[in-house]
């Protein structure tokens, strides 16, 4: 499948406009495919936004037909090794992926110490803050935690405080 908005076939990395779509319209998040078929997600800065939830960990999709920040949520059923969040469960809290350069957004307060990966079943490398994988939640919307406090497949969802836990 190709992204309507790609400016086609071999574009450099950032020149795909569908590389990293958080989409709130189609409830998810859209990925560049490996020929082998997985997730190519590319660089991504993680960042903050402030909510009602205080100051949080967030992420703002390269896309410029992207809506700005997402809030990214950790799972009480994750561990710092492995995700507890596959198959339905990811298809509701998309991972927070990553392929090449995981950096703190500039002025954002997130600390770039925290910032780590795991590598996911499916070979891609998935976001963690302080021991914590990073999901979205397929249902939010720009600016918001509509995701937070819910209980589902075995844990909660939070999001994530600047300082590592959930709240």
């Amino acid at each position: 499948m190709r992204y309507a908005f790609d400016l086609g076939a071999g574009a450099a990395s950032g020149q795909t406009n569908g590389e990293y779509l958080v989409d709130q319209f189609a409830n998810g998040v859209w990925y560049l495919l490996h020929p082998s078929g997985i997730p190519d997600p590319g660089p991504l800065p993680i960042a903050s936004m402030t909510s009602s939830q205080g100051t949080v960990l967030a992420v703002n999709p390269p896309s410029p037909f992207a809506s700005r920040p997402f809030a990214v949520y950790a799972f009480g059923a994750d561990t710092a090794a492995a995700s507890g969040c596959t198959g339905s469960c990811a298809r509701f809290w998309p991972p927070v992926l990553v392929e090449g350069s995981l950096t703190a957004a500039a002025g954002s307060g997130v600390s770039q110490a925290g910032l780590g990966t795991i590598t996911r079943p499916d070979g891609t490398s998935q976001v963690t803050y302080f021991g914590h994988p990073l999901h979205y939640f397929a249902f939010d919307q720009p600016s918001q935690t509509v995701g937070e406090g819910i209980n589902a497949f075995g844990g909660t969802f939070h999001v994530v405080d600047l300082s590592g836990p959930p709240r």
